[in-house]
């Protein structure tokens, strides 16, 4: 049977600088962000029949590139974005009434992940993974647990990014519980893949145009 697309004004006057991210807490809510003209980051969220004003995430929380997000089986949104005063890679958290925390750092060992674009987000085992690239051009990943955040990992091979990867978890039973897609500056579009805790090397798709 055809579906029917359904539509309405999500309240609130602002205007986008990128395009929105959404993560689907359960099945009938969900969590939308995205970066205003302004670089304020800004949600709304989705009860089932109606999405709640615009507002922002935090006070003076901001962003100088486009979001993202990603959802497990918890009821709750993961995000991570990119400072706008800085490089930063942040990680935010919605459980569809607040935002806790709204702007942690994404940092191990006093060290700071930073980077020259936005970092890519997916919710592996209940627990999120950014993947992004570093300022020397290496794809790194990083996972948060109870512990906080692990040491940014190198994955080996994966070099000459500095563009947004992709990212997404495997279903159960898969090959690997991770998948990455990036491009290189050599036009080149590579994938790698999580498989007990290991990444393959990256391998080009062929015949793809990044």
């Amino acid at each position: 049977q055809e579906g029917v697309w359904d539509s309405d004004e999500v309240a609130g006057t602002f205007q986008a600088a990128s395009r929105p991210a959404l993560a689907m807490r359960g099945p009938a809510l969900a969590t939308g962000l995205v970066r205003a003209l302004s670089d304020t980051l800004i949600y709304t969220a989705w009860n089932g029949s109606s999405w709640t004003s615009i507002a922002p995430v935090g006070g003076a929380i901001t962003t100088g590139d486009t979001p993202a997000l990603a959802s497990g089986s918890t009821g709750e949104a993961h995000a991570t974005f990119h400072g706008a005063l800085t490089d930063f890679h942040y990680y935010a958290r919605h459980d569809g009434a607040e935002w806790n925390p709204d702007d942690e750092v994404v940092s191990a060992s006093d060290v700071d992940s930073f980077g020259p674009s936005a970092a890519a987000i997916a919710v592996v085992d209940d627990l999120p993974l950014v993947v992004y690239a570093g300022d020397d051009d290496n794809l790194y990943v990083q996972t948060r647990g109870g512990a906080g955040w692990t040491e940014g990992l190198d994955i080996s091979g994966a070099r000459s990014v500095d563009e947004t990867p992709a990212v997404t978890a495997l279903a159960a039973g898969a090959e690997g519980d991770a998948l990455v897609v990036f491009a290189a500056t050599d036009t080149s579009l590579q994938w790698t893949r999580r498989d007990g805790g290991t990444w393959s090397a990256p391998l080009p798709i062929e015949d793809a145009l990044s």
